[in-house]
């Protein structure tokens, strides 16, 4: 149905599946109402459905555990800058354990930049360049063009020019 453009169709199997526990219907839910796609945009509706995803204590390497790592990052940014009108505040102490969740737990590449920018700039705790130079290498190792970038940047300022220069142009 969604494919064929029936959203509402789709909205309503997915909510059934959601409510049955289905991991995979609950982020596309959650996708839908992040970006407004078939549904009025509402990122307080996404975090619930996301936390419900990661509540379901699905372990890393499971089937759905993509899921988790992808609601995980989701809520972390909700979570690093507050939704307006909602409960959920701007914490970004909090945003950095999801991202590092995320980040160490499931390997998210993506979970592993942004935790890495935080570290970097010492947002939500105290900065350490050094964890943020090995969340950017494991990113970037992974292919994540943002990682690539802030690691080649590094390298680079830290002498290691060439390898740096490599990294950055690879980004």
């Amino acid at each position: 149905s969604y494919k064929d453009g029936r959203k509402d169709e789709a909205i309503e199997a997915y909510q059934y599946a959601a409510e049955k526990g289905h991991a995979g219907a609950q982020w596309k839910l959650a996708r839908m109402y992040a970006e407004g796609d078939g549904v009025k945009e509402d990122d307080y509706k996404a975090f619930q459905f996301f936390e419900r995803i990661v509540g379901q204590g699905i372990d890393p390497g499971s089937p759905d555990g993509t899921y988790v790592s992808n609601a995980l990052s989701a809520m972390a940014g909700y979570v690093r800058r507050g939704i307006p009108g909602s409960p959920v505040e701007s914490n970004p102490a909090a945003a950095r354990d999801y991202y590092a969740q995320a980040a160490w737990s499931f390997g998210d590449p993506h979970a592993q930049f942004e935790l890495g920018r935080m570290y970097l700039i010492g947002e939500g705790g105290e900065a350490d360049v050094r964890q943020a130079y090995n969340l950017f290498r494991l990113s970037a190792q992974k292919g994540h063009s943002g990682s690539q970038a802030m690691f080649g940047n590094l390298l680079f300022q830290n002498g290691k020019q060439v390898r740096g220069l490599a990294m950055l142009t690879a980004a």
